[in-house]
């Protein structure tokens, strides 16, 4: 798993407690990563000496490699939600990833996703995929 660092570039409320951060990436200055993979920050907790590590999905399309979007939602006391929301723009931060296997596979048979909440935008990029229509074999003749 790889480590990553950059500035936080954009904050969105989009509720009052779900937000949208953008992050560009400095070391390294690319990611590359699967629809459905996540990301993790390493973060304090009250009372304990080891940090807790806290995955988010991963809402922006991979063709952005130079910069990730996540949208989270606040969980009252978790501490990677409060510090994701103490978040301001221009503070830096690291991350490790991308991470997981709950990517799309290609399939001929028909696909429904569900989703509420945050979770939407993990599907969302999956969608995109889909319409792209399937990997194409270079390789075929």
């Amino acid at each position: 798993m790889e480590s990553f660092s950059g500035p936080v570039t954009t904050i969105r409320d989009l509720t009052p407690d779900v937000r949208q951060i953008d992050l560009t990436l400095l070391a390294p200055p690319d990611i590359h990563f699967a629809p459905g993979q996540f990301i993790s920050f390493e973060v304090d907790r009250e009372g304990s000496l080891t940090p807790a590590t806290r995955p988010y999905s991963i809402a922006s399309p991979p063709s952005l490699s130079k910069q990730i979007q996540l949208v989270f939602n606040r969980v009252p006391g978790g501490p990677g939600s409060s510090y994701l929301f103490s978040l301001q723009e221009g503070f830096d931060t690291t991350f490790k990833g991308p991470v997981g296997s709950f990517t799309l596979r290609d399939s001929a048979r028909d696909i429904l996703f569900v989703a509420t909440g945050t979770a939407s935008h993990r599907y969302a990029q999956c969608c995109g995929r889909v319409n792209a229509g399937p990997k194409s074999d270079s390789s075929a003749g």
